[in-house]
């Protein structure tokens, strides 16, 4: 007999394993960064400048996000958006 199906799942708890995880990407014209196969928006004025772009898991602002750094400095962060089959 199969195990019954969880009554929730959380689409987000692939995210824990990741948490602390760093990618240096070059931000285009248009002010976003790709990680993977997702573009995120970061900012047109860090066009053309190499950024620190890092996983935090812990959803301080009540959501899994990614801080990106230009130098040592937070410059802006983009939410991490759960991507769900069939969605």
């Amino acid at each position: 007999m199969l195990p019954s199906v969880p009554l929730s799942v959380d689409p987000d708890g692939w995210l824990h394993g990741w948490d602390g995880w760093e990618v240096r990407r070059l931000v285009s014209a248009q002010g976003s960064v790709k990680v993977d196969v997702d573009r995120y928006d970061v900012s047109t004025k860090l066009a053309g400048q190499w950024v620190t772009v890092h996983l935090d898991a812990h959803e301080r602002y009540g959501f899994s996000y990614i801080p990106v750094y230009g130098g040592a400095q937070m410059e802006n962060f983009a939410p991490v958006v759960a991507q769900l089959a069939g969605t």
